[in-house]
C-alpha cells in the first residue's frame, strides 16, 4: 500500500487519501492503490477486524462511491459475519 500510494502521489496514511487526490478510474497507480485498498478490508475481514474492515470500506466507498472495485462484496461479507 505504502508503495502504491508513493507511486500515485497519495498520502502514506489511507485516511488522508480524498476523492480529488488521484484518478481512481484509469488504470496506473492510484487504481492499483484502490485494489489493495479492497484488499485490505478483506484480510481483515478474514482476521476478525470488523472495526478495521469498517473504516477501509468507509474509505473505499468515499473514494470509488460507484463501487467499480466491488467493494461491495467486501461489505456484504461483512453483514453475513455479523
Amino acid at each position: 500500500l505504502g508503495a502504491a500510494a508513493q507511486a500515485a502521489g497519495l498520502a502514506a496514511d489511507w485516511r488522508k487519501v480524498n476523492p480529488g487526490d488521484a484518478d481512481f478510474t484509469t488504470p496506473g497507480p492510484a487504481r492499483f492503490w484502490l485494489f489493495t485498498l479492497k484488499a485490505l478490508a478483506f484480510l481483515n475481514l478474514r482476521h476478525g477486524q470488523r472495526e478495521a474492515t469498517a473504516e477501509l470500506l468507509a474509505q473505499l466507498r468515499l473514494l470509488d462511491p460507484q463501487d467499480n472495485l466491488g467493494a461491495g462484496v467486501v461489505e456484504a461479507l461483512l453483514a453475513q459475519s455479523a
